[in-house]
């Protein structure tokens, strides 16, 4: 996958718009007066309002508005004593929170901020806080006593000194909007929007949660989104890394969209020396995201990485129904992305994505990756991170973008730090139009390895499945599924293109292998030792090279030219290079094998079925009766311990005597003769006139003078010689 546009100096960014009808609010906040210790709200010029009083319990002070609106270029400032922990606020008239200008608090509070009816931070909010912001359009808060603060039934709200342990959803949960684009992050280059200090969490958990080109930054903190549906419970627990979302509780879930390059991080600089960082070593902070479907487009973008000897926090990504990557910014400069990183000794964090359905394309990517830069001078460098993926139901990886190149799922590093390793569990997996799945390596480090479990696996049109590295060892590529097929010039390659690295193996475990149209496999090494590949499959087809051989690259590292586009299948485990260390791998395939000599062409002179046929459905008492048995051109099964299911049934039938050629017919009767005389093709059929029954039991349908000739003989049925019949 082509490397991103490296923005400032930090990430090398590997990177549905909703807009939403806003009810129009009064720009103004007011008391409704229903608390012990009524909310005061002053201002002199509508703009700037300073909110006091409120009741206090211990730790927390509540607070209650009719209306909470800030107007572009005001401030709700709230005058709370300094060791105030939590500070509990709700709407209860009806209208939604409006906020286009500054939100702050004193000390290190923390600010909910709850209205069931919707909360639209415009494209100037922004946040003077210490402590960390959940927005939440929740009914009411729970405590951990059992008590309540409800925004939809205040005269019930029982006030207590417990801490906010949940949030209680009601019948139908408004919508949260972020269009923040104030500040400036210089990590992403873009703005930082709503922003909350170092190790806090800032959360926006609603109904439907759209970030139209707002922003969301927490340095080393903790960023939550979380859209539910009606009545759900979601739980809060302290973390290091500020407060966390747990949602054990809910049962149904609503939608989450990113667009127009809205982008959330929660890298922190705090390692670094100033003037840029404080020289704190915090690391980088987690990112939460759990909706129904969760869309990313335009550029909209997920980043945490880390610049210290601390890990990375993790990026956490769940849909019950679909999580979808879509394409790049507007300029084409930056894709799409879910990304984590590390530039110091620290790990990478990791990236999880759980979902029914994943699809990344346009040229979108999910990246985990070690790099360097300039600015950090470090002995050594961490890790990337590892990134999983389960899916129930598909994950889809397609196309490219003109400007960033292929779409793709991939760890990697280009430092002394090995990569990650990247494991993809689904019902099928697709990977086409040049997209790529990766665990790969431009530095000294080893690439990761890379693990595939699935029913069927697709890779057609340039897919690539690859654990290559440009110096030290390739990773190891391990694919287990039912139907594998590899179409269209796609590859799965652990190679290593420079240097005496040796080249990953290959193992592929499959009931069917099917591998065509110039598809390679390889595990080349330059002057190290080539890979293993071993294929274990019952049924492996594959147009491969005459030779057995496959050519090798020659001196020119990175290229896979020599094995693309010779329309063959290339399957080699060679090292490539000229010095002494430079050593084949061994392939193994174990299947069914079939020798192609070995077969013959089928005969144009197949037998007539007229002369093995019988016309009659009876055959002579006298004879044993036999079975005859046709096969058809049904097809192949999917493997050979399938049963062989033909278009044809098999059935037992009568026998016939009589020469082979002779064609055996139901005798008739001549009227005026009473001497038997055959029916032929052609002839007129005549409708039953009469049956009797013989002898020996048998019932005998014919017309009339049929069955008087019948009634006259001792032994006609097939008109055959009675030294035959007999």
């Amino acid at each position: 996958m082509k490397r991103r546009r490296s923005p400032f100096w930090l990430l090398p960014i590997i990177s549905c718009c909703f807009l939403i009808p806003v009810r129009s609010a009064q720009a103004q906040i007011s008391s409704d007066g229903r608390l012990p210790t009524p909310t005061k709200v002053n201002t002199t010029d509508n703009l700037t309002f300073t909110i006091t009083e409120g009741t206090r319990l211990g730790d927390n002070l509540f607070h209650s508005f009719d209306e909470f609106s800030v107007p572009t270029g005001g401030e709700a400032i709230f005058n709370n004593a300094l060791d105030v922990q939590n500070i509990i606020s709700r709407v209860t008239g009806g209208s939604i929170s409006t906020i286009d200008g500054l939100l702050a608090a004193k000390g290190s509070t923390n600010l909910f901020l709850l209205n069931p009816n919707g909360i639209i931070f415009g494209s100037n909010a922004s946040l003077n806080l210490g402590g960390s912001l959940i927005a939440t359009t929740a009914n009411s808060i729970k405590f951990a006593d059992g008590t309540e603060f409800s925004a939809t039934n205040p005269s019930a709200s029982l006030l207590t000194v417990s801490v906010p342990v949940g949030l209680q959803f009601g019948n139908s949960p408004g919508y949260i909007v972020n269009r923040s684009q104030v500040g400036q992050n210089l990590v992403t280059l873009r703005p930082a929007g709503l922003e909350v200090k170092s190790g806090e969490t800032l959360a926006l958990v609603g109904g439907e949660v759209l970030l139209e080109g707002g922003n969301l930054t927490a340095p080393g903190g903790r960023v939550e989104l979380g859209s539910v549906s009606s009545n759900s419970l979601v739980s809060l627990q302290s973390t290091n890394r500020g407060l966390a979302l747990n949602y054990e509780n809910v049962q149904s879930f609503q939608n989450i969209h990113l667009s127009q390059a809205a982008t959330i991080d929660v890298t922190d600089l705090g390692s670094l020396p100033p003037p840029i960082g404080t020289g704190v070593d915090i690391g980088s902070g987690d990112i939460q995201i759990q909706g129904r479907q969760v869309t990313l487009t335009d550029g909209s973008l997920l980043a945490s990485t880390t610049t210290g000897k601390e890990s990375a926090g993790t990026i956490a990504v769940k849909a019950s129904e679909l999580i979808e990557l879509i394409g790049t910014s507007a300029d084409g400069q930056d894709s799409t992305s879910l990304s984590t990183g590390t530039v110091g000794p620290g790990n990478a964090g990791n990236l999880n994505i759980t979902t029914r359905r994943l699809i990344i394309r346009d040229g979108a990517g999910v990246t985990t990756s070690s790099f360097s830069t300039p600015f950090v001078i470090t002995p050594t460098h961490g890790r990337s991170g590892n990134l999983t993926v389960h899916a129930s139901e598909s994950v889809e990886i397609i196309g490219s973008s003109p400007t960033l190149g292929s779409s793709g799922l991939g760890v990697g590093t280009f430092t002394d730090g090995n990569a990650g390793n990247l494991q993809i569990t689904t019902r099928e997996l697709i990977i086409r139009d040049g997209a790529t799945v990766t665990a790969a390596s431009e530095g000294t480090g080893d690439a990761g390895n890379l693990t595939i479990a699935t029913d069927n696996l697709r890779l057609r049109d340039g897919g690539e499945i690859r654990a290559t590295s440009t110096q030290a060892g390739g990773g190891d590529i391990d694919i287990t599924a039912e139907d594998i097929r590899l179409r269209d010039s796609s590859l799965i390659s652990t190679s290593v293109f420079e240097s005496i690295g040796g080249g990953g193996n290959i193992t592929i475990n499959s009931d069917v292998f099917i591998a065509l149209e110039d598809s390679d496999i390889l595990a080349n090494a330059f002057d190290g030792r080539g890979g293993n590949i071993t294929i274990i499959s019952p049924v492996f087809l594959a147009d491969l090279f005459s030779s057995g051989q496959a050519t090798a690259v020659g001196r020119n590292p990175g290229s896979f030219e020599p094995f693309r586009g010779n329309d063959r299948v290339d399957i080699s485990v060679e090292a490539l290079g000229t010095s002494s260390t430079a050593t084949s791998g061994s392939l193994s395939v174990s299947s069914l094998n079939l020798d192609q000599n070995s077969l013959s062409s089928l005969s144009t002179n197949f037998v007539p079925p007229e002369q093995v046929i019988a016309d009659s459905c009876l055959t002579h008492r006298n004879k044993e009766q036999g079975s005859f048995l046709v096969t058809g051109t049904g097809g192949l099964p999917n493997n050979p311990y399938d049963p062989l299911q033909g278009r044809y049934s098999v059935t037992q039938v009568q026998g016939i005597t009589g020469d082979a050629g002779q064609q055996a017919t139901a005798p008739t009767v001549n009227s005026q003769s009473s001497t038997p005389s055959f029916w032929k093709p052609g002839d007129p059929i005549q409708e039953a006139q009469g049956m009797m029954v013989t002898s020996d039991g048998r019932v005998i349908v014919g017309t009339a003078p049929e069955l008087v000739a019948i009634a006259n003989a001792d032994d006609l049925i097939c008109y055959q010689a009675a030294s035959q019949d007999e």
